[in-house]
């Protein structure tokens, strides 16, 4: 496992907030509805080519480390099976969704530009593919979440850089004219495209980083060998079976639920949605992701996983009590600010999506643990689990709730399976849901800055700083902790 904690997490963090600046040009210049639409509609393509293709193949990875390391052939020809997999998927699913599934609002705003820009998200998914061998190859080495965050910070600005520069008005003008023979390109059309060629530089650049950071170890790893079948021996295949199984089964429910908030919400909503999901989980996703990883590795692994998760759970709590007590209140001026007034409608969502947050993060951790530790068995009950929080959230989707459904469906549908996995965890081991609430007056700040807020908020910045203080006081302990598990 790494140990440089300064430079991974400066690494997120710095990866993080560059996309964010650069994410400010597309939420400025890409209408809501087109926001909308690259990143629910064509993201559903995406996705499911993913999902399909590598999660239940990287499932089984993750508890065959030691076998990686000793570089098992077995293991080597199963890296491969999401290429050829996902060579095949690209074309049928986008085919599919072209075909029968793409919205008529979606054709009405794109027009021809849909079929294209859904090919480029399929090519985008192929090269993303063509990098899971590098990624099993690095889930054998120490270095493995340096080279994935590596990864993904590269594919992540690659993709604004592009997206950003395509959506200019002189890009966009360009475009019309080199299609202007062949068909009539809307400005809509046109943004629609420049998402599509984003998410083609991401899957390059993920290939490229990936490529050149295990330059020295990933030799003939595109090139299956004859020292081992390639599906594995029969305990592998069952677990590959279970594991499989279940990513089609989240993939399912996922996209069902999508498609049921496609039906049931407007291309704007989904976009506010969408902008909502990127501001609200930024600073999660920067401290919270290195340290999941670390995690989840460590629980594929046994060792201190149960000290580390009890500690990841603690920062969780704290952090998403925060946010909950600071962050809505300063939604709608935050918006103004970073976005623009042509997203003023989407600070209620903003507002409530701090509330999602927390659960999102419990909900991470908890259902690493069962994931990594959980035999077939258990990991078959879960299945009607995803069963049930995918129909509640197409209930509260279905629902008369007025403001910011979609982030209420996420939250009711999530928190069926946190407390599914929680329960499991505590079968497990009931220590690890020791000292998970912070000390009583950290607590007792963090509520009554919340309070204050509310009905003064010129006190904002008053009661944040008290948050602050009164965290990296209270809960240092935690905070030097949650640094030596990086």
């Amino acid at each position: 496992m790494p140990r440089g904690a300064s430079w991974l997490l400066a690494l997120q963090i710095g990866a993080r907030l560059g996309t964010f600046v650069l994410n400010q040009v597309l939420v400025r210049t890409a209408s809501p509805a087109v926001f909308g639409a690259a990143n629910v509609q064509l993201e559903l393509v995406l996705s499911t080519v993913l999902a399909l293709s590598r999660e239940g193949t990287r499932a089984v990875m993750l508890r065959r480390q030691d076998a990686l390391r000793r570089g098992d052939p077995m293991l080597h020809n199963l890296a491969l099976v999401p290429v050829w997999i996902g060579s095949v998927l690209s074309v049928v699913v986008g085919w599919a969704y072209v075909a029968y599934l793409a919205p008529a609002a979606l054709w009405a705003q794109s027009g021809a530009a849909v079929p294209v820009s859904v090919a480029l998200y399929g090519l985008g998914a192929w090269l993303e593919l063509l990098a899971e061998p590098l990624h099993t190859r690095a889930l054998g080495l120490d270095a493995y979440v340096s080279i994935r965050v590596a990864m993904e910070a590269g594919g992540l600005a690659a993709k604004a850089v592009v997206t950003a520069v395509l959506l200019q008005p002189a890009c966009l003008a360009a475009m019309q004219r080199c299609v202007a023979a062949y068909v009539a390109l809307s400005p809509a059309a046109g943004a629609l495209l420049a998402f599509a060629w984003g998410r083609v530089a991401y899957g390059a650049m993920v290939l490229l980083v990936g490529a050149v950071r295990l330059r020295g170890h990933a030799r003939r790893w595109w090139w299956p060998t004859r020292a081992a079948a390639v599906w594995g021996d029969a305990p592998t295949r069952a677990l590959l079976r279970v594991t499989t199984g279940q990513a089609a089964l989240k993939l399912v429910l996922t996209e069902g639920e999508k498609l049921a908030a496609a039906r049931l919400t407007s291309l704007e909503e989904q976009g506010a949605y969408a902008l909502a999901s990127n501001y609200g989980s930024l600073v999660a996703r920067m401290l919270f992701q290195p340290l999941e990883e670390s995690v989840r590795l460590r629980l594929s692994q046994g060792g201190e996983a149960a000290t580390w998760m009890s500690t990841l759970l603690r920062l969780h709590v704290l952090f998403g009590t925060g946010l909950v007590a600071l962050a809505p209140p300063v939604a709608a001026p935050f918006l103004r600010l970073v976005a623009g007034p042509a997203w003023a409608h989407a600070a209620p969502i903003l507002g409530m999506y701090c509330w999602y947050v927390p659960v999102l993060g419990v909900n991470g951790v908890v259902e690493a643990f069962v994931q990594s530790v959980a035999p077939a068995r258990v990991l078959r009950v879960y299945s009607y689990v995803l069963m049930a929080s995918s129909a509640v959230m197409v209930g509260v989707l279905a629902s008369p709730v007025a403001e910011a459904r979609m982030v209420v469906a996420n939250i009711a549908s999530l928190s069926v399976r946190a407390l599914a996995s929680s329960a499991y965890v505590g079968y497990v081991s009931r220590r690890l849901w020791d000292g998970l609430l912070p000390h009583g007056w950290v607590w007792g700040v963090l509520v009554a800055c919340g309070a204050i807020v509310r009905a003064y908020p010129a006190w904002w910045g008053v009661c944040a700083a008290a948050c602050v203080a009164a965290v990296v006081v209270g809960e240092r302990r935690a905070l030097a902790q949650a640094l030596w598990m990086l």
